[in-house]
């Protein structure tokens, strides 16, 4: 009798090594994806809250120091990617309801490499309670974006105050 010395795998062992490898290759590329998809979704929000904040050190650069207010010509000049020049006749936002102007703006542009960001700006008076405070101002930041990966669209909002600065 002979005995045959074994010189290599059978058909059986080479099918289960595929699959089996086939089968770790597939979770592990769905785990590649998913943190891919984490990434873009971290990335859009992110830019988003970048923008807010750039918005509201737009609006925090403009001189604030104004008894009359914030004049509106200076404010669209720090402002990037605004829709259009204002069409009221006012030139300030005024830091108290009393002394005339208009004491509200809300300002609309695009932002980002293709203009995929849409903000709103507002500044409105600031109010606690059913009292309004004089010589601060509410600024609300917001901003639209549609999100590709989960298809619809996100908003993001930011809120802060400015003071009226004293010299």
């Amino acid at each position: 009798m002979m005995l045959f010395k074994r010189k290599g795998y059978s058909l059986i062992e080479i099918l289960l090594a595929v699959i089996l490898l086939g089968l770790v290759l597939v979770v592990i590329c769905s785990v590649f994806f998913k943190a891919l998809l984490a990434i873009k979704r971290g990335q859009t929000s992110g830019t988003a809250m970048y923008i807010a904040n750039k918005k509201i050190d737009e609006v925090r650069s403009v001189d604030l120091g104004n008894v009359k207010g914030i004049y509106i010509d200076e404010l669209y000049e720090h402002i990037e990617g605004f829709d259009g020049l204002p069409t009221e006749f006012d030139n300030y936002i005024s830091w108290d309801t009393t002394s005339g102007g208009i004491s509200e703006k809300i300002i609309t542009g695009k932002e980002g490499t293709r203009g995929e960001y849409e903000f709103i700006i507002e500044i409105r008076n600031y109010q606690e309670e059913s009292l309004t405070v004089d010589n601060l101002k509410s600024v609300t930041v917001e901003i639209k974006w549609y999100d590709s990966l989960q298809g619809k669209e996100k908003k993001l909002k930011v809120d802060t105050l400015l003071a009226r600065k004293a010299y």
